[in-house]
């Protein structure tokens, strides 16, 4: 296949790439128009399907749906930090594993 004005020709492997980048981009387009349709308030919550756990956010007021705060129960999320110790880890980075690994307990003790 011969690119305009570049003269070139995608190998197998070329032409495989740029389908898959295709299908790629094409799935991104779908998820902003999704998104921009959900703005817009016509999710499926806006349209009166169901119901969504999400976390507060000022868009909330301007859709065609009922916020309901949840006080109970309470939750707790745990994260997680990995790394890989087959790769250089730059300095920043090793300062704040150590960080995390010194103080990082502190983070989720009580207030007194």
């Amino acid at each position: 296949m011969k690119k305009n004005g570049r003269n070139t020709t995608l190998t197998r492997f070329g032409e495989e790439f740029l389908s898959c980048a295709e299908h790629t981009l094409s799935t991104l387009d779908e998820g902003i128009t999704t998104l921009h349709r959900n703005a817009r308030g016509e999710g499926l919550v806006a349209q009166g399907f169901g119901i969504a756990v999400v976390p507060y956010m000022d868009i909330l007021q301007k859709l065609n749906v009922n916020i309901l705060q949840i006080r109970s129960p309470n939750y707790e999320r745990a994260f997680f930090m990995v790394h890989n110790d087959c790769v250089f880890i730059p300095p920043v980075v090793q300062k704040f594993r150590q960080f995390v690994l010194d103080d990082g307990m502190m983070l989720t003790e009580e207030p007194a």
